[in-house]
């Protein structure tokens, strides 16, 4: 049984059966004009709902949250927890029993500080960044195998796992450039070890203003939204307020689908631009890189999460909606099959992580919405079963 209490932030999410509809044609290629992204009331529409939520704000310290910075499910269906604020990663059952704990707050071997990103390969892989390093852990057994140190780049962000050993994650590599630092970021697969790509997908190229946090965070460090098909089809869209753009590409590079489309840029409100500030000042500073200021977007993104259902549709997150939406492809003909959305979430949705994966639905409320910088240890109830 679930342990439930008035404020929950891990929910798993139900979704009624839902149809197959895939069309024959077409691989998603790019039209000359990208297509207008529109409620078309002949596209069915699903609704996710909560059914079921993990977490206590009083009681068992095992089932408390900090700040969740990464939630998804294991090879096994289990529901995988990186908790930022308290440098841990928490295993539970399907059914919401606690399992285990990977990693704990310290500076020794196996030990966490500031921990940034998680991702968890099929075959039990879990990587953990933290401060300036990488840590690798046996998901099965929570044991620490080894320490990679980075060297002249930081770790990748953004970690996904593939189905063997290796995962996807945002490289960064400084350049000469002559009007200031250089920078080359970009999604790659890489294997376990030493922080050297494997194969790159794409790269962008950027010069680094040492004052600019917000082009560092939305453009590099949270620039990326990930999901891997069944197939091993790695599906990347950049952080952009100008550019509604999905790709995917096969294991070995070959890129299969450019999904365009051309929604309406939504602006920020006032309080949204406050808050987005707040949060983002507060995750520099627990991860160590405080002293910056932060001026937001005044647009919306158009995409802030992918994700990959049991079927192999692809779900893309709109950033331009307060209730959590998404927009379901074919992704082997770019055909919109189906929008779904997560009233529940209300007016905070907009800061609602959503999990799509092929074990199913999970959403987290990664913050509360009077957060204030610096992130503390605050423990906060944070998983809810999504239902649809």
């Amino acid at each position: 049984m679930f342990r439930k209490s008035q404020w929950s932030g891990i929910a798993i999410l139900c979704a009624a059966q839902l149809p197959l509809m895939l069309a024959g044609a077409g691989c998603g290629e790019p039209r000359e004009e990208p297509l207008a992204l529109t409620d078309d009331p002949d596209v069915q529409r699903l609704e996710l709902v909560i059914a079921d939520s993990l977490g206590v704000e009083l009681g068992d310290s095992l089932y408390m949250f900090g700040a969740i910075e990464d939630l998804i499910h294991g090879p096994d269906g289990n529901i995988v927890v990186h908790d930022r604020a308290f440098s841990r990663i928490m295993v539970y059952s399907p059914e919401g029993e606690f399992t285990r704990q990977i990693g704990c707050e310290g500076a020794g071997p196996g030990e966490l500080s500031m921990t940034a990103f998680a991702g968890l390969t099929d075959d039990g892989n879990l990587f953990v960044t933290q401060r300036g390093a990488m840590d690798r852990f046996d998901y099965y057994t929570g044991d620490w195998i080894a320490e990679y140190p980075r060297g002249m780049a930081p770790p990748p962000f953004g970690l996904t796992g593939l189905h063997d050993s290796c995962y996807v994650g945002v490289f960064l590599r400084f350049t000469n450039d002559p009007e200031g630092v250089g920078l080359e970021v970009g999604v790659a697969c890489f294997e376990p070890g030493p922080f050297l790509p494997v194969r790159e997908y794409l790269t962008d190229h950027y010069t680094m203003d040492p004052n600019d946090a917000a082009g560092f965070l939305d453009g590099i460090w949270f620039g990326y939204n990930i999901a891997i098909g069944p197939d091993e089809t790695v599906y990347i869209a950049r952080r952009s307020s100008e550019r509604y753009e999905v790709l995917g590409f096969s294991r070995d590079g070959e890129e299969t689908l450019r999904l365009e489309r051309a929604p309406p840029r939504v602006e920020r409100t006032e309080e949204e631009m406050a808050l987005e500030r707040d949060f983002r000042l507060a995750q520099m500073a627990s991860m160590d890189a405080g002293g910056l200021d932060y001026e937001a977007d005044p647009y919306r993104p158009f995409i802030t999460g992918l994700g990959v259902d049991a079927r192999g549709l692809l779900w893309v997150r709109r950033g331009t909606e307060v209730v959590p939406t998404f927009d379901v492809y074919d992704p082997t003909s770019g055909e919109r099959v189906m929008i779904v959305t997560l009233p529940e979430a209300g007016e905070s949705g907009l800061y609602w992580r959503v999990t799509v994966d092929e074990h199913g639905y999970l959403t987290a409320e990664p913050w509360a919405v009077d957060v204030v910088p610096p992130l503390s240890a605050t423990p906060r109830t944070a998983a809810w079963l999504l239902r649809s």
